[in-house]
């Protein structure tokens, strides 16, 4: 969304980067006559879930400036969305009532909380051993099979269904239209649907799953 925003014909400081940019309550709302006239049908929303900066990007004063560092996996960061989930189901009833579908990228394999020298801010204080993948003998050293100091321990059936789970309850939350099992890959096809709201693009598309709500 922030790319979008950056290029439109008038966006504002205010409303750049982040996901209320294309909404109705926008003083921008240009901002999707400009997808439109790209010929943009769909929006891929970077990882939303607040993260954080990793330890040794901020000793350069650098950021993470594409989200794959999740610290809370249920909530948008409040700099890309201040209003919450209101604010992105706004800007995706807003995109879908144009015709344009929105993808959400999602993080599923670490966390922000990086390896034992990093921060405890969710899943560590909750259980460290359990959520984090741990190398046997060395209970203070993280298995870094993702390359960003820790691994979700996804082999283990309950923490399965914490990353199953996501997208039915965040698609209620997000503006989520017509959900159904059978368009998902096969990964996620075992997840409930049957309490999600469908409603569907004002234009028909082929992956109503991902258009808002």
């Amino acid at each position: 969304m922030s790319c979008m925003c950056a290029a439109s014909p008038a966006p504002t400081p205010a409303f750049r980067k982040r996901c209320a940019a294309p909404s109705p309550a926008s003083p921008i709302p240009v901002a999707i006559d400009h997808l439109k006239r790209l010929g943009v049908t769909t929006v891929e929303l970077l990882p939303a879930a607040a993260w954080v900066d990793e330890r040794h990007l901020q000793k350069f004063g650098l950021t993470n400036y594409w989200g794959y560092n999740p610290v809370a996996f249920m909530a948008p960061d409040p700099r890309l969305a201040p209003g919450g989930w209101a604010e992105v189901r706004a800007s995706t009833r807003a995109l879908a009532d144009a015709g344009i579908e929105t993808l959400l990228d999602v993080v599923v394999n670490h966390s922000g909380e990086c390896d034992a020298l990093g921060p405890v801010l969710s899943l560590k204080g909750l259980d460290n051993a359990d959520y984090y993948r741990l190398r046997p003998g060395n209970l203070a050293d993280y298995v870094d099979d993702a390359g960003t100091g820790d691994t979700l321990a996804l082999d283990r059936a309950h923490r399965v269904r914490l990353v199953m789970g996501r997208p039915a309850r965040l698609a209620p939350a997000g503006g989520h239209g017509g959900a159904s099992a059978s368009t998902w890959p096969p990964s996620w096809a075992a997840v409930p649907t049957a309490s999600i709201p469908r409603r569907r693009c004002s234009q028909p598309s082929t992956r109503t799953r991902s258009c808002g709500a």
